[in-house]
């Protein structure tokens, strides 16, 4: 099914975002873990794509092995940076021929083992150029896109990356949010779209923490708040038990006060793993 009509269809549910295991032995596990979610019955997995487009392959065998469980949606994600038309159509063509009409249409980012990567380099520059092109050429897909409820970390100001978005959203199907940990940054931007008129579907992006020093550290990448109180209560645990303990407390807390505010679907990045997200979500659904 079409992710634009799950979200036309169900009054709430949850997402969950995967990315393609590298070994053997990781994939197996992976398989295993995505059986465990089949329970809590999500409404689609999404699948990462690797900078530049460097795990293409395994990101199909993914999508393709979800695909074939025939369990719930899956939606792959499509960046192009880099990429030509002719590479775009080539991929997309697969999906189709898989009957997954869903994408998520990214810019991404250059690929971190290829020296002087031309971000120039491609027919896409921006990822409003690959959703103009997906909706002119593959209209039977649903197309997601992302935003930043604090704005991207390349901007040079929230309002330009905020009208950036505001454009994807004009064609988008539906938008779904980098993490955050504050509440009020993705309730500020969902009142600002609302002022715009515009009509589409803002999912928070959610992500339990198990290990809180990696999370700043992509937090400081990404250029995420950290509230101070939540750096208060990481301050305090004695061990990583209790640490996930606090972070799967933290998750639950901001689902139930976004529920309120009328928040009805969510986007987990899982990282692979089971325990924290199933933890939260078995709290609402």
């Amino acid at each position: 099914m079409r992710i634009k009509e799950r979200y036309k269809s169900e009054k709430t549910g949850f997402s969950l975002e995967f990315f393609p295991p590298k070994e053997v032995e990781q994939e197996k596990k992976f398989k295993e873990t995505i059986k465990k979610y089949v329970d809590l019955k999500p409404l689609y997995a999404s699948i990462t794509y690797g900078a530049g487009g460097t795990t293409q392959d395994k990101t199909f065998e993914i999508v393709e092995f979800i695909n074939s469980l025939d369990i719930f949606a899956v939606m792959p994600h499509l960046t192009c940076i880099g990429a030509t038309k002719s590479s775009i159509n080539s991929l997309i063509k697969k999906y189709d021929e898989l009957k997954v009409f869903n994408i998520l249409a990214l810019r991404g980012d250059p690929p971190k083992n290829v020296e002087n990567f031309d971000i120039s380099k491609g027919e896409f520059k921006h990822a409003i150029d690959l959703v103009k092109y997906v909706r002119e050429y593959f209209d039977h897909f649903s197309i997601g896109v992302a935003f930043y409820p604090e704005g991207h970390s390349q901007a040079r100001s929230f309002e330009e990356d905020f009208e950036h978005c505001i454009e994807k959203f004009k064609i988008a199907d539906f938008a779904i949010s980098q993490m955050f940990f504050d509440n009020e940054y993705f309730l500020r931007y969902r009142d600002l779209v609302i002022k715009r008129g515009v009509d589409i579907t803002l999912v928070p992006g959610i992500i339990p923490i198990g290990n809180f020093e990696r999370i700043k550290e992509f937090a400081r990448f990404c250029k995420v708040t950290i509230p101070k109180k939540l750096e208060d209560i990481m301050s305090k645990v004695s061990s990583s038990e209790d640490m996930k303990k606090a972070g799967i407390d933290w998750a639950i807390k901001q689902c139930s006060e976004l529920i309120k505010e009328g928040v009805m679907f969510f986007h987990f990045y899982t990282l692979n793993q089971f325990e924290l997200c199933s933890e939260v979500i078995k709290n609402f659904w």
